[in-house]
């Protein structure tokens, strides 16, 4: 006979050490009934019980959620980092054709500080032009130093600006766009402008030389040569430059003098002199007792005006070693040009 399982542990029976299962012996002393019992075995709680049974099935529904979860999250960050390339594949291609005589600006455009916010071009040009115009006309680029001063001004040089290509270009862009013009120069104007300073503000060199002035020595009279300046174009030219494109459309600069050495020295000069002949005459404007009339009045006058103008034609006259010189030749050659010169 069997006896139904109430479900609840007998504290009396002695666990199984196998397998987990408690079972009663067919007969025990104390038995009023004295039936034989014959006892099922005990469910075995640790392994294959319904309550156990839950657990792993809940640890495996929140493994599922979580990946679940974490899918999501990979999908939508997945999808913002393709929203950001299409973005920035958007900002770096090329402006946007903008009709200029339609479109406006966006907000927030700038150009040399002038706002032009949801402005047309037609209504931001003239004033655009007419701020440009007037920096143009005020360029003045002044050269000072202790031999020269002179001012170049943006006429001298030709300058312009760029201002038709900024505005095509801040009309295609974006908004919050800040955008400034550059001026540009005409290198040959502004050269030829230097030339032209160095040429009027210069100073040539002054070569050594030697006179002959026998009233006061009968030797040579020295004079001692001295250098010239002048502006060094070349370096001039680029810093001008240099200047304009930093923005400086109003400075003063200190210009690069070149030094122009004589072509000889006083040295050289002495070297080569020396002289080589004298002779000397003698006339006299009164004459003397014995002569005649035409001749104190005449002859004797004009004799001492050959000779002081023959004298002034010669004097000075310098003959380089090797050289030849003619009296006569040099003479003759003087009084032709005179007469010829008064005709």
């Amino acid at each position: 006979m069997y006896e139904k399982y109430s479900g609840l542990p007998d504290t009396t029976k002695s666990s199984s050490k196998s397998g987990g299962s408690s079972e009663r012996p067919s007969s025990r002393t104390g038995n009023p009934s004295g039936r034989n019992v014959e006892y099922i075995q005990t469910p075995n709680r640790s392994s294959g019980s319904s309550a156990g049974g839950k657990r792993p099935s809940g640890r495996r529904a929140r493994a599922r959620k979580r990946k679940l979860i974490l899918g999501i999250a990979s999908v939508a960050l997945l999808a913002l980092l393709a929203v950001a390339a299409v973005v920035l594949v958007k900002s770096c291609a090329g402006p946007v054709e903008v009709e200029p005589a339609t479109g406006k600006f966006h907000s927030g455009v700038y150009i040399n500080g002038m706002n032009l916010s949801d402005k047309t071009v037609d209504e931001v040009r003239p004033q655009l032009e007419s701020n440009e115009s007037y920096a143009l006309s005020n360029i003045a680029i002044t050269l000072s130093s202790e031999q020269i001063n002179a001012t170049i001004t943006g006429a001298d040089m030709n300058a312009n600006s760029n201002l038709n290509a900024v505005i095509d270009q801040a009309l295609s862009g974006g908004s919050n766009q800040v955008y400034y013009t550059s001026i540009s120069i005409d290198e040959t104007a502004l050269t030829n402008r230097i030339n032209a300073i160095n040429q009027t503000s210069s100073q040539p060199p002054v070569e050594p030389a030697v006179a002959l002035d026998f009233s006061k020595s009968s030797s040579p009279q020295y004079t001692e040569g001295k250098a010239g300046f002048g502006l060094d174009v070349t370096s001039t030219v680029e810093l001008i430059k240099q200047t304009i494109e930093s923005g400086q459309l109003q400075t003063t600069l200190s210009p690069t003098l070149t030094t122009v050495q004589p072509n000889e020295t006083l040295e050289e000069v002495k070297a080569h002199t020396a002289e080589i002949g004298r002779c000397t005459t003698t006339y006299s404007f009164k004459g003397t007792a014995e002569d005649t009339d035409e001749a104190r009045t005449f002859l004797i006058p004009n004799r001492a005006f050959n000779v002081e103008k023959g004298a002034a034609i010669i004097n000075g006259q310098v003959v380089l070693p090797g050289e030849t010189w003619s009296f006569t030749n040099s003479l003759t050659a003087r009084c032709a040009s005179a007469i010829l010169q008064s005709l």
